[in-house]
């Protein structure tokens, strides 16, 4: 049997000192998610649809922000865990350069030149895309990203995905039963 891990932990695990973790969360999937960051635990974050249409589109684009260790979105993640409400990363580069990265990656053209949107922020998407890539097409898709976190089809599981010398590696936790005692319940600050 194989042993059973806190989700919390597991993320934790992957952040050191010259690394942030970083949440992609889709407002398409879960706008409420978005609007306790946003207004109760006061984050900033930064949207993958920018221009001129970007306040428009506020409410279904995925949201960018780093993660405080302490933080308690890590509970709110824990609780959402079988939502493709997005994906986690660890990065060693600053906000704005990963949303730049973010950015390019989103962008995505077939043989014939016709350019797509690329949902890889969804965890239903980027668990089968990745094992597709070549070592080349790796290494430009995780760019500044040294983890990808991201659930499994199956809701106690965690996959942490990583380019070990240019290959993938997939690493799977089983994990521990959502904990109700710990579900978060906005505060009002005054």
């Amino acid at each position: 049997m194989q042993p059973k891990y806190d989700l919390k932990k597991v993320i934790l695990s992957k952040i050191t000192e010259d690394v942030t973790l970083y949440a992609f969360v889709d407002a398409a999937r879960d706008l409420g998610l978005v609007q306790i960051i946003e207004y109760f635990l006061k984050y900033e974050t930064d949207i993958l649809f920018q221009g001129e249409n970007a306040e428009f589109t506020a409410h279904v684009s995925p949201h960018l922000f780093p993660v405080p260790k302490d933080s308690e979105f890590l509970d709110l993640w824990s609780e959402r865990r079988g939502t493709s409400a997005g994906i986690l990363m660890v990065s060693d580069v600053e906000t704005e350069d990963l949303l730049d990265h973010l950015q390019n990656i989103f962008h995505v053209t077939d043989e014939n030149d016709d350019e797509y949107l690329f949902r890889y922020y969804d965890p239903r998407v980027i668990r089968p895309y990745l094992p597709t890539c070549s070592n080349d097409q790796l290494k430009a898709f995780f760019g500044p990203v040294r983890a990808f976190l991201v659930e499994s089809e199956k809701p106690d599981e965690i996959l942490v995905y990583t380019l070990e010398t240019g290959t993938l590696s997939v690493e799977n936790f089983s994990l521990t039963p959502f904990d109700p005692k710990t579900k978060f319940i906005p505060q009002h600050s005054h």
